[in-house]
């Protein structure tokens, strides 16, 4: 029952952020324990209370959600995920007392290419990478070999 008391109070502070017909134009920062941010990212996205604990964030990570405009203007706006839990360190450590994790998957969408500058679509077509791709996919790159993914 806690936990499904943090989820409604974490969805009304949604709705009470998200009520007006214009997302917040300038950014929000809220600093608080891990249970709280995980509600307020479970409930963001639409996600049901058995997420709880499923979110979870290191100390001094940092999670951006944006708001977008909804598709007419009488509904609310939309709330997409630019990161999570990004931080120097992870949820999850065997020298800070927790379990090291079994396995990692780490998702990359592509760099930029020139069709995705024109907004096509191109399906499994093999896109060449633009300038800034090149650059996107160096930066991918150096952030893969710290992780030591080969």
């Amino acid at each position: 029952a806690p936990v499904r008391e943090l989820w409604y109070r974490a969805s009304l502070a949604w709705q009470d952020i998200l009520s007006d017909k214009e997302p917040p134009e300038k950014a929000v920062m809220v600093v608080a324990h891990n249970a709280v941010n995980q509600a307020l990212i479970g409930s963001a996205l639409g996600l049901p209370p058995r997420y709880f604990r499923r979110l979870l964030q290191s100390n001094a990570a940092t999670t951006v959600l944006d708001f977008q405009p909804g598709p007419t203007d009488n509904s609310t706006p939309r709330v997409t995920m630019d990161r999570l839990n990004q931080s120097p360190g992870r949820p999850y450590a065997a020298d800070a007392g927790g379990r090291p994790p079994c396995g990692r998957l780490v998702l990359i969408r592509h760099a930029a290419t020139d069709a995705d500058a024109k907004g096509l679509l191109l399906g499994s077509r093999d896109e060449p990478l633009n300038g800034l791709g090149a650059v996107q996919a160096g930066k991918v790159a150096e952030f893969l070999l710290d992780m030591k993914v080969h």
